[in-house]
């Protein structure tokens, strides 16, 4: 009998307790700092409210689940005013407990792009396209390259010059060493070591760089704490230059300390133009490599890292010289401290040091043919030293966030040339190309981010730049003091620069954004107290001018995106006034100084967009166009890219995909004949195929043929029109573990 009453409250028990509706339970945080986020709306079906989740950011659902059977799925909608809402679809049958991510509400003035390395992937063209920093950034919507050689592309941003565009590395500043631009900082970082591109177009972020053109910044790879031991390797060859590359990488991690090394090599002989034999004297080769340690507490994480680059043997036929030897080191140290309660939520110091050497020489001209220092050999040698700190504030409350940002770097820079003539009875000659130039920078920047309803969000910056330079070789100062008749040499600049943006929601998947800037830029050293300079694009010898002002910037910028379910669509239009404009002006003969004009503007638009046309084909669409106009001399702007289209089929089919590309870009007839000596530029269109093999879950291969049809073509921002690669049969193979 005892065991018929026990059997009886045994099943009874169990009936009400399978009876009993499942429970959830989660908790929603913020996706950056990791905080409680209290008062999450959590709704579900047609929108009626669940619940809210609790000041430590917990909810619990008891009667959402138990409608239906329990394989049925159920969405779950997040939202609060601050942060982005987000949808997770669960089963009954899986209910457990939650963590809710929400990224915080911000109006973003960059586009990144992740750059995959040691993880294969091809749901991004550049991570399949490109094999070095610079190629990476090709083809991005108001990016453009220009081409010396066959080596180090350096882009600009929105038809802006060269000087006017600031990369860093990791908001760190690098100062390159060479007076004729061999060497730029993308060519300093290979693809192995970047996490991701961050492009900041315009002058409306100001927390990286003071530029009016806009800001690239090279996100490098850090050690990871995953996995105990990790690692990726790579071997690959490219047949228009028979350029050889290989890239290494591993990864070591113990409890809270993390090791990560990599190591890649590159060789390249002289490259093949569309149709016609190899180009003399293009040829390359470097190694590239980073140690980086990390270690993390509770709170706190410590990184050390050392960056270095190796190059030599670099042929420029369309510059007066070639490159010996470049060498970079970076060495940095930055501590990230995350306190768990309080309104800061994050504070960054890194410092850092960067040392960059570079070597030209003619020796290997025949100087007795060519039209400038004629039956002369000029090796030139430049420097430069950069110490810096970077301290970032990070503030936040549920609607609004403010990020203090201090910036500090002391530069040293020097450049000098020997001029060594063929004839024996010609002394030789030594000339200060820039005298050692030292600039103490000083920056100091807030950017807030505030919600001020669902629909509506407001962003500005301030910055306030304070600079001195100064030349100390006494031969330099007695150049520009010959130049310009006067022994004040120094400078002090204090520049303000302030933007603002407003984002509005019209609708949930469609934005509109108007952005406003006002900013400025110091000259360079180079612009400042470079000496006897010599310019390829003219064939002018340009001087440098201490009295230079610095250049400013006023921007407008009016912005749609759309993003839904993979369809995306984003167009921009911007206007760029640029006043106290630094150009060059004709002195005498073949000899010109840097000085400012009244007034310059750009103005252009873009477009990027994807559309699936399948579960397995996305269609991909980006074009660019810009206007630059030079006022005080009624001419356009030099270095404006023409009308640009690109057209991408991406085809993924589980283990294989297919990329067909198409490039079409109209001529540039607006050319600059006053300030400097331009040439129209034809049209052209390109056509490449990308194929992607896994043969496993870490083994990966490429197969990439660009410029199928082996067209003969060179960009507008080409120096002295040198030529692009012809077409090109590129084999990648990697592995990783």
């Amino acid at each position: 009998m005892r065991y018929i009453l026990f059997c009886l409250s045994l099943c009874c028990t169990t009936a009400l307790a399978t009876s009993e509706p499942p429970r959830l339970f989660g908790r929603i945080v913020d996706a950056t700092t990791g905080e409680a986020l209290p008062d999450v709306i959590v709704s579900a079906g047609a929108g009626s409210t669940t619940c809210t989740s609790d000041s430590a950011g917990y909810f619990s659902i008891d009667s959402l689940l138990s409608d239906g059977p329990l394989d049925n799925e159920h969405a779950l909608h997040f939202s609060l005013i601050s942060h982005q809402s987000h949808t997770i679809h669960i089963k009954a049958e899986s209910a457990d407990t939650l963590l809710i991510r929400l990224p915080r509400k911000v109006i973003e003035m960059k586009e990144e792009v992740v750059v995959y390395s040691e993880r294969t992937s091809y749901h991004h063209r550049v991570a399949t396209k490109s094999t070095s920093t610079d190629e990476a950034l090709h083809g991005i919507a108001g990016v453009e390259m220009v081409r010396r050689a066959n080596f180090a592309l350096e882009p600009t941003l929105r038809g802006a010059q060269p000087q006017q565009t600031s990369i860093v590395i990791d908001g760190m500043k690098i100062f390159t060493a060479c007076v004729d631009r061999m060497d730029p900082v993308t060519s300093y970082i290979e693809k192995e070591n970047l996490q991701k591109l961050e492009i900041f177009k315009g002058g409306f972020d100001l927390s990286k760089s003071q530029a009016v053109g806009g800001t690239v910044n090279l996100i490098s790879k850090k050690p990871s704490f995953g996995r105990p031991l990790s690692g990726y390797a790579e071997v690959g060859y490219e047949s228009t230059s028979n350029h050889r590359f290989s890239r290494n990488v591993l990864n070591y991690t113990r409890t809270n300390m993390a090791l990560r090394t990599s190591f890649s090599y590159r060789q390249a002989g002289d490259f093949k133009p569309g149709g016609r034999g190899a180009v003399a004297n293009t040829q390359y080769a470097k190694y590239n490599f980073k140690l980086d340690a990390a270690k993390i507490g509770k709170t706190q994480r410590f990184d050390f890292g050392l960056l270095g680059d190796n190059a030599w043997d670099i042929g420029y036929p369309a510059l007066l010289m070639d490159a010996r030897k470049a060498q970079f080191y970076l060495y940095s140290g930055e501590h990230t401290w995350t306190p768990i309660r309080g309104p800061l939520h994050q504070a960054k110091t890194r410092l850092y040091f960067s040392r960059v050497d570079h070597w030209m020489d003619d020796a290997d001209r025949d100087v007795g043919r060519r039209e400038v220092m004629r039956d002369m050999h000029m090796p030139m040698f430049g420097k430069t030293r950069t110490w810096g700190l970077l301290e970032n504030l990070l503030f936040a409350r549920p609607e609004q966030t403010l990020e203090l940002v201090l910036d500090f770097y002391y530069l040293r820079s020097f450049a000098d040339m020997r001029m060594l003539s063929v004839f024996p009875d010609v002394l030789p000659m030594y000339l200060l190309s820039l005298g050692d130039v030292s600039r103490h920078h000083f920056a100091g920047v807030a950017d807030y981010n505030r919600v001020l309803s669902t629909e509506l969000q407001w962003k500005t910056g301030l910055r306030l730049d304070l600079a001195s330079q100064a030349i100390h070789d006494d031969m330099g100062q007695r150049q520009l003091a010959a130049a310009w008749d006067t022994r004040q040499l120094d400078n002090q600049y204090l520049s303000p620069s302030f933007s603002t943006a407003l984002e509005y929601t019209i609708r949930p998947h469609t934005r509109l954004k108007l952005s406003l800037a006002h900013s400025s830029r110091l000259p360079t050293q180079l612009e400042t107290y470079g000496f006897f300079l010599f310019n390829p694009a003219d064939g002018y010898f340009y001087t440098g001018n201490p009295k230079l002002k610095s250049e400013r910037s006023r921007q407008i910028e009016l912005g749609v995106a759309y993003d839904r379910q993979h369809r995306r669509l984003n167009v921009s239009f911007y206007y760029n006034q640029l006043s106290d404009y630094i150009t060059g002006i004709t002195r005498e003969a073949i000899f010109k100084n840097y000085a400012n004009i009244a007034r310059a503007y750009i103005y252009g638009a873009e477009l990027s967009a994807a559309l699936p046309l399948s579960t397995k084909l996305r269609l991909d669409l980006i074009a660019s166009y810009y206007h630059g106009h030079n006022s005080d001399f009624d001419e356009p702007l030099p270095l404006i890219a023409p009308l640009e289209n690109r057209v991408e089929l991406n085809y993924n089919a589980g283990r294989y995909d297919l990329l067909l590309a198409a490039r079409f870009v109209s001529g540039q007839t607006r050319v600059a004949n006053k300030t400097t000596l331009e040439d129209a530029t034809p049209s052209f269109a390109t056509y490449d195929s990308h194929l992607h093999s896994r043969f496993s879950k870490n083994i990966n291969l490429r197969l990439s043929i660009e410029n199928i049809t082996d067209h003969y073509y060179h960009e507008h921002l080409s120096v002295a029109n040198f030529p692009n690669p012809g077409r090109n049969i590129r084999l990648t193979l990697n592995s990783s573990f």
